[in-house]
């Protein structure tokens, strides 16, 4: 949200792309909100649910937490070139 709290559309995702995932492994509060623009359908991961994983399921657990950190690692990614692209800019 800009300062008169109006929301801002930052990013768009494309069918298949998963949000929150930073806030769910390093353990932080959100720190933003997602509105669907069109009908929509979501599958939630929750702690709890994650925890279950880790205790009934690590294998899965596993592969669910590899996927996350390889997403976390593409945006970091993107970040790096935006501000690459801004500070070479000046």
């Amino acid at each position: 949200m800009d300062v008169d709290h109006t929301p801002l559309e930052l990013i768009e995702f494309d069918v298949g792309r998963c949000f929150g995932e930073s806030s769910m492994i390093g353990i932080q509060p959100q720190t933003a909100n997602a509105i669907a623009i069109e009908k929509t359908e979501l599958i939630v991961l929750s702690g709890t649910a994650l925890l279950s994983l880790y205790n009934e399921y690590m294998d899965i657990y596993a592969i669910v937490i590899l996927n996350i950190a390889r997403e976390i690692s593409r945006r970091l990614y993107n970040v790096d070139d935006i501000l690459l692209h801004y500070v070479l800019k000046k």
